[in-house]
């Protein structure tokens, strides 16, 4: 197991946090090893309920490694809450109740196989199927409303990796492609008093690809360079069919389309010095996205760059090196905000909505840590500052009498 403290510049400048890389073992040549599990949960103060069923397995046959994990499980939540919405003359109570049943099913495959030149080749394929019905009462000043929902979903993901050695120093190379695809449907019926006002049926695709060359090249045993590329492709489409509609309960009715392209080239320097252990690294990332209303044929474009630097250093210290100083920086370029810029109006309840802002920026930031461990980590001081820019945030507004939207601005 192996713990880094700050994402390095291979990574998305999005991240900003530490990451832990656990190897796991392998059965022997011939060998194999699985398990079974089952859970059952239930809180009946809260009506909640959770059950599943998986079975993981995993088996080597020479240098061929075969994994596979399958999982079925249902659940259902309720919750209860109250609002107070008060004006000059008037005062407005609503109680509230949330619930929700699902069901899923959801596997994942992976083969591995090794070559006698220490190459590796590697597959992924994940499924995930999911039946979601959420609702929504609210009651109060003599009305009753009622939001109920149903969400059917897919998602697959496929991931191939190849790992090929370049020299007998270390040097190394790794190609990784991903692909994700996710599609669902949602039907949402809103009821008030007894009477259905409106209904609307969405339908939402998404495709991503990313591509992934990662390089290493030992320059000396206390000295790394690592670099390489990545690119990422998003394709998201969204289309929805008001079969009713009324001026209560606003519903979506622009189809739009997204996409997005994020390409990222890095170099990296790892090494050590007396006992000082240091990361130099740098980032080009480009944030393109371009959003489409189909309806009025107008079309939003966003480009942004950024250089993002990172540097980690580390000392230990004492007569056992039981203590440790560590100082980092990192700039941050976040992810293109996919969902918040979608025009999809979704409602948490009879007297809230939220929408998105297809106007939006990713938001960068400057990141200091500093550190000091003692006694092997059994005490730790952290200090953290963080300088961030085109910050993204939640903002209210009122639509009509105890109607509010949220809009990200």
């Amino acid at each position: 197991m192996q713990v880094k403290y700050l994402a390095g510049s291979n990574q998305s400048a999005a991240l900003s946090g530490g990451a832990i890389m656990i190897t796991l073992r392998r059965p022997p040549e011939g060998g194999f090893y699985g398990a079974v599990t089952a859970n059952a949960d239930w809180h009946r103060a809260c009506d909640f309920g959770n059950e599943g069923l998986g079975g993981m397995f995993n088996y080597r046959y020479k240098n061929l490694s075969v994994y596979d994990n399958l999982y079925i499980g249902s659940n259902k939540y309720k919750e209860t809450a109250e609002q107070t919405f008060f004006s000059s003359d008037e005062r407005s109570a609503y109680s509230e109740i949330s619930k929700w049943r699902g069901f899923d099913v959801r596997n994942r495959l992976s083969l591995s196989q090794q070559f006698k030149s220490g190459a590796i080749l590697g597959g992924s394929y994940h499924i995930a199927s999911s039946n979601l019905k959420p609702k929504s009462i609210t009651s109060g000043n003599d009305t009753y409303s009622l939001i109920d929902k149903k969400n059917n979903a897919l998602a697959q993901e496929g991931t191939l990796k190849f790992y090929l050695p370049i020299s007998k120093r270390g040097a190394a190379m790794e190609i990784t492609a991903d692909y994700f695809n996710r599609r669902s449907d949602e039907t949402s019926r809103y009821n008030t008093n007894g009477t259905e006002l409106a209904e609307i049926k969405e339908k939402y695709d998404l495709d991503l690809w990313k591509f992934n060359a990662d390089f290493t090249y030992p320059y000396n045993r206390e000295f790394v360079w690592q670099f390489g590329a990545s690119a990422q492709f998003l394709n998201s489409k969204y289309n929805p069919n008001r079969l009713s509609e009324n001026n209560r309960f606003e519903t979506s009715d622009t189809p739009s389309k997204s996409t997005g392209f994020t390409p990222l080239v890095y170099v990296s320097a790892n090494g050590q010095a007396w006992r000082l252990r240091y990361s130099f690294g740098l980032n080009w990332q480009l944030n393109r996205i371009e959003y489409s209303d189909l309806k009025a044929g107008v079309k939003n474009r966003n480009t942004q760059w950024s250089l993002n630097p990172t540097v980690q250093v580390m000392m230990p210290f004492g007569s056992r090196m039981q203590h440790a100083v560590m100082l980092n920086y990192k700039r941050t370029l976040s992810d293109i905000p996919y969902t918040a810029i979608s025009s999809v109006i979704s409602w948490s309840d009879a007297n809230n909505y939220s929408v998105g802002n297809p106007e939006l920026k990713s938001q960068s930031a400057d990141m200091l840590m500093a550190g000091l461990s003692l006694f092997r980590n059994k005490l730790n001081f952290t200090a953290l500052y963080l300088h961030s820019h085109n910050r993204i945030w939640w903002q209210t507004f009122r639509n009509n009498d105890n109607v509010y939207y949220t809009m990200i601005r």
